[in-house]
């Protein structure tokens, strides 16, 4: 017969250090109470000997006695961006530094899989939710029916499909508007954006940034450059190189396209590549501008200008946000508090040139 060992409870902690068992739950409870007195040399045994006795805070309990768990859930594609990954490494960073700890629910294109992981956290007994994934195309209603009774718990990066929701909100539109500006300044006159297939809001964003900025300086729609990536553009993460090679071929050459804005950073770095076996460089014959400022942009050659979501700014927006709807469950919190602005990254790849060869009559 398997004996399951015996679960280590409070009481047996001090029973065998010799104190009461209210000391140890004052010790244990993330702080102490401000009623029970104690010595650091005694809370230092307290939790040492927890840790020797492999003491598990019973969390449940802990919440139907109307305490908070100090946890909280975060909800993701397992799929997601890179850049999602990254918030969600300053989310845990910054619950860290204010006493939570954090669980993570993944799932893929499925809002009914991270509602089920959201009722797994609730079951959990988590103060409170942070939703990284919930733009799905054409999955607008099924938001709504989905996750409808969470918004009590939930905060949202990006505004969600529900006027109730709170979230934070980042301006891409004018990242990308900033981005077309500075090649114009740079003396970039045939400038496209590099978009995908898909109807994520993120990539409309972009896309209205890239408008607006054109038609403010004068070009009509039919001098427009959005390039559509085909489905497979980027593949596990992986850019095609001979899709890049047909655009510069057919598109970039041909058109005489002296700026490019890439989809991400990576995009960019295939486009130098694939410029480079096209007997062009760069920033010589035609700018590029990444997006996500990735740590290798800086060392690539040339060094790639950029755009900085600020992702550390937006994990403290959100988990502020999130604390305070935990913290003031009776405030009534909807809509957009606050927005982050990204920030482009000036480089050496959009660097202005004496001489743009694309414009040498010699070449035309």
């Amino acid at each position: 017969m398997i004996r399951h060992a015996k679960k280590t409870r409070l009481i047996d902690i001090a029973h065998r250090l010799g104190v009461s068992k209210a000391t140890v739950a004052a010790v244990l409870s993330a702080g102490g109470s401000g009623t029970v007195r104690f010595s650091e040399e005694i809370a230092e045994k307290i939790r040492r000997t927890a840790r020797e006795m492999d003491y598990q805070p019973n969390i449940s309990a802990k919440t139907l006695a109307g305490r908070a768990s100090k946890v909280i859930g975060i909800l993701i594609d397992s799929h997601a961006a890179i850049p999602r990954f990254r918030i969600l490494e300053g989310i845990e960073h910054e619950a860290t530094l204010r006493g939570y700890r954090c669980m993570i629910g993944e799932a893929h294109d499925s809002l009914e899989n991270l509602r089920r992981n959201y009722d797994i956290f609730m079951q959990h007994g988590v103060d409170g939710v942070v939703c990284l994934s919930h733009d799905y195309p054409g999955m607008e209603e099924e938001f709504k029916r989905l996750f409808s009774d969470t918004l009590d718990k939930v905060v949202f990066i990006d505004a969600p499909n529900h006027p109730d929701a709170s979230y934070i909100n980042i301006d891409r539109a004018a990242s990308t508007y900033q981005a077309v500006r500075h090649l114009h300044e740079q003396g970039a006159r045939k400038i496209a954006f590099v978009r995908g297939q898909s109807l994520w809001k993120t990539t409309l964003q972009h896309e209205a940034g890239y408008r607006r900025a054109m038609e403010e300086l004068g070009y009509p729609e039919r001098e427009l450059h959005i390039i559509t990536t085909r489905k497979d553009f980027i593949q596990q993460r992986e850019v095609s190189e001979e899709s890049i090679s047909r655009f510069i071929e057919h598109d970039v050459i041909p058109e005489k396209i002296d700026g490019i804005i890439g989809m991400n950073d990576l995009v960019s770095l295939a486009f130098i590549k694939a410029l480079e076996a096209a007997g062009k460089s760069c920033p010589r014959d035609v700018m590029l501008v990444g997006y996500d400022n990735e740590k290798f942009s800086r060392y690539t050659a040339p060094a790639l200008t950029t755009v900085d979501e600020n992702y550390e700014l937006q994990s403290k927006m959100i988990v502020d946000l999130l604390l305070e709807k935990i913290n003031h469950p009776e405030k009534e919190m909807k809509g957009c508090f606050a927005t982050v602005v990204p920030q482009l990254i000036i480089r050496e790849s959009t660097e202005k040139m004496k001489q743009r060869r694309f414009f040498n009559e010699n070449e035309a």
